[in-house]
């Protein structure tokens, strides 16, 4: 099995602003809550970044489990 797992968008851009957009990622289970897609929980660093991807692979969420994902 080598499937990537990434999750990219579309980068914005603020208006009157010369600073970089810092996104971050949540994800969740089916019914579950809202999770930050760091280090502690899931094992991969997607909070605080200016990348408009997030590379889930090494991380290899619960397999078989469909995630939902929230970029804010």
């Amino acid at each position: 099995y080598n499937a990537e797992q990434v999750l990219s968008w579309e980068p914005v851009a603020l208006s009157n602003s010369t600073r970089p957009v810092v996104y971050r990622v949540q994800f969740k289970y089916t019914d579950s809550k809202w999770f930050m897609a760091d280090i502690m929980s899931i094992g991969v660093n997607c909070t605080q970044i200016t990348a408009t991807e997030c590379d889930f692979t090494a991380a290899s969420p619960s397999a078989g489990f469909p995630m939902d994902f929230n970029v804010t």
